[in-house]
């Protein structure tokens, strides 16, 4: 989800099946403030059932199975910018960049023969993209960065791309060839978010091949900063650019969902824990800018073993976890995700506030036992998801996800006070 900053319409995206080929597309949904679908925005507009009403759908020829992750939005050309990963003719995954004009057409002046889409094979095995940001020009060809992961035949590593605004790859990594692999472990290592400091630094979020949080950040030239490193007395990461943190006891699992950059260049991520088998708590640390945790941020202090470590824990419902967070511009921390147990069993939206200090913002929402913490439940017996949060002008905060319904899934949108 991204918000357009002009107008405040929001644009949410993800994948859509179709049942008469059994093949899986982009899929747009414009929306205006109000919540009503933006009516010129309609790319597509001689596909049957979808007249100028604010959706728009993209099937990439010759390769199958879009799979959506993300979207950005230049403050400047107001372009439209959607990665993910498709299957190509050799059943393995590449990277899709497509870019739209604000009313929904492909942009003709991005991608091979004007399609407005390039995919890119960085890799002989699987190569997908997981987030995408814009480096904001202003003169609206702002570079782009695109953030997830590339099987090294039997390895996953980090994956950073910069593409310029015509399409190409450019000058950028060790290589020059636009493309960074970043490997912490032997095994899997997967970035799921990019961000960029003031500096021009640029972070990348994930988890590692021990199930821990894993950062890496780069300089503007996409080499790993040597300034950067928490965990400088772990060997084998000396001064490399490489942040790994563990909130989960003993051998338990931790799974990295989001990045955000506050004040002072601190960067804070969300994801969830594992405590026992299938039982998972919101996580989030915060880390300053040199790699180290913020041993100021520790809403849990009390929690045995975590005494002002820059790591917090919460337990919401029987299960939950946080997939995606944002500072709201006052110091606060904004958390959403999805909880099971809050009403009966299903799962369900849920937000959350986090002061600077990590603590829990009880004034959020009087909520009795759950103070600071808002749930939104579109039926009582099926599923809701929140993945997306991003902030309007006005200070309200949109939250986006799926709803499951009688077995259909939809995109869900709510919007909640600050």
């Amino acid at each position: 989800m991204a918000v357009d900053p002009l107008n405040n319409e929001v644009v949410i995206v993800g994948t859509q099946f179709d049942p008469a080929t059994g093949n899986e597309r982009i899929a747009l949904t414009r929306v205006n403030p109000n919540g009503s679908l933006a009516g010129g925005f309609d790319g597509d507009n001689t596909m049957p059932g979808f007249p100028g009403n604010g959706k728009v759908t993209t099937d990439i020829p010759g390769v199958s199975e879009e799979n959506v992750r993300a979207v950005a939005i230049d403050p400047y050309s107001r372009k439209i910018v959607v990665v993910g990963s498709v299957y190509n003719l050799n059943n393995r995954t590449d990277v899709f960049v497509a870019r739209y004009n604000p009313d929904g057409t492909l942009d003709a002046s991005f991608g091979s023969a004007a399609t407005g889409i390039v995919v890119t094979s960085v890799s002989l095995y699987d190569d997908w993209a997981a987030d995408v940001a814009i480096i904001a020009s202003t003169t609206g060809d702002g570079k782009i960065l695109v953030a997830g992961g590339t099987d090294m035949n039997g390895s996953d590593d980090f994956l950073l791309m910069r593409y310029n605004a015509n399409e190409n790859l450019s000058s950028f990594g060790s290589t020059g060839n636009g493309i960074v692999t970043t490997s912490f472990t032997s095994t899997d290592d997967s970035a799921v978010a990019v961000a960029i400091l003031s500096s021009g630094n640029i972070v990348l979020g994930g988890t590692n091949g021990d199930l821990d949080f894993a950062l890496a950040q780069y300089t503007p030239d996409g080499l790993l900063d040597v300034n950067f490193d928490g965990d400088l007395a772990m060997p084998g990461y000396p001064g490399n650019g490489k942040v790994t943190a563990r909130i989960a006891p003993l051998r338990g699992i931790d799974v990295a969902t989001d990045i955000t950059v506050g004040g002072q260049g601190r960067i804070s991520m969300s994801g969830w824990t594992e405590l026992s088998v299938g039982t998972y708590q919101f996580a989030l640390l915060r880390f300053n800018s040199n790699g180290t945790l913020d041993t100021g941020f520790d809403g849990d202090v009390g929690m045995v073993g975590y005494p002002g470590n820059g790591k917090v824990r919460l337990p919401i419902g029987s299960s939950a976890k946080a997939n995606a967070l944002m500072w709201d511009g006052s110091s606060r921390l904004v958390v959403v995700g999805e909880s099971f147990g809050i009403n009966g069993t299903d799962k369900e939206f849920v937000v959350t506030r986090f002061n600077n200090n990590g603590s829990l913002d009880t004034t959020f929402s009087a909520n009795g036992a759950l103070a600071g913490i808002k749930h939104t439940d579109w039926s009582s017996t099926d599923e809701e998801s929140a993945v997306a949060v991003a902030f309007a002008n006005s200070g309200k905060i949109w939250v986006a996800g799926t709803v499951s319904i009688n077995s259909l899934v939809s995109f869900g949108l709510a919007r909640y006070e600050n």
